[in-house]
């Protein structure tokens, strides 16, 4: 069984056990998944929005991955999905929609401990095709890598063509750590001695992340930056749901898409965008 239908698996069983806990309590369930570096920010957005709405319990399920919480919602076991990558066109014939929510700075960081806050894209080269190994204090350098398919690997392979020849080489390389979820990604991070890698400040900031946020070419992540476009690596969140959906799901929506909505996203390192969601005309 590979990795998504072993996930559907365990999300199937994880409804059944919440369903039976909704109904007992008269609650309405909206069920949330996917992507893992948005999933706090919906934990955050849930329990502000169930402050005036008791009745309606937010369920956010671990991570799914993009295509897992696609499938998942296809499947009928999710009222909505979060992804890093818009819908594909045989995903938008299955009665699917979905919009961009924000875009997030990617981010190169290190282990708290490496004691250095900024780096260049020569740096990177350097260190993902193995010719640089050490920290300036002579410490070991530890590449943490993301899964070939992964859009943070594409972010990170589009810096430059000398970084997409570091990362294949990297990816080649015996003995390398990889991480398949954005939690493990970043756990990773917190507990490896020398560790570098990549993430989203949306992710950092709404789970309190132990890392280091390095400056990229002497420029520092940022919304603004993001904004004025001096920084422009980037990742973005979209929001997808099935065109028929149940009225809990479809105010769940306009919460996120409501002022509310937006200032929470906002306030975690994400340019909103002010567009009309899934579920609006």
């Amino acid at each position: 069984m590979n990795r998504i239908n072993l996930r559907l698996v365990q999300l199937a069983l994880a409804v059944l056990l919440t369903a039976g806990i909704s109904r007992a309590e008269s609650t309405t369930a909206v069920k949330i998944g996917g992507t893992g570096f948005g999933l706090e920010l919906m934990r955050i957005m849930a329990k502000d929005y169930q402050q005036n709405q008791p009745k309606v319990a937010i369920i956010v399920f671990p991570s799914l991955g993009s295509s897992g919480g696609i499938k998942a919602l296809l499947a009928g076991e999710l009222d909505l999905a979060i992804s890093s990558r818009p819908l594909r066109q045989e995903e938008q014939g299955q009665a699917l929609q979905g919009s961009e929510l924000f875009k997030t700075p990617f981010v190169f960081i290190t282990n708290s401990a490496v004691g250095k806050g900024s780096i260049t894209t020569r740096e990177l080269e350097q260190i993902y095709s193995g010719r640089l190994l050490s920290w300036p204090d002579g410490s070991r350098i530890r590449v943490v890598l993301r899964p070939r398919t992964e859009t943070d690997t594409e972010i990170v392979r589009g810096l430059s063509p000398g970084m997409n020849a570091a990362v294949s080489a990297a990816m080649a390389h015996p003995g390398m750590i990889l991480s398949i979820t954005d939690q493990e990604n970043l756990e990773t991070m917190e507990k490896t001695p020398g560790a570098l890698g990549g993430g989203t400040l949306a992710q950092i900031l709404s789970e309190q992340r132990r890392v280091v946020i390095l400056k990229l070419n002497g420029q520092k992540p940022s919304v603004e930056a993001l904004q004025d476009g001096s920084y422009t690596l980037a990742k973005t969140l979209y929001l997808m749901t099935r065109k028929e959906t149940s009225a809990a799901t479809r105010q769940f929506i306009s919460f996120i898409h409501s002022g509310k909505g937006q200032e929470i996203m906002a306030a975690y390192g994400n340019l909103v965008k002010p567009a009309l969601g899934p579920g609006h005309e």
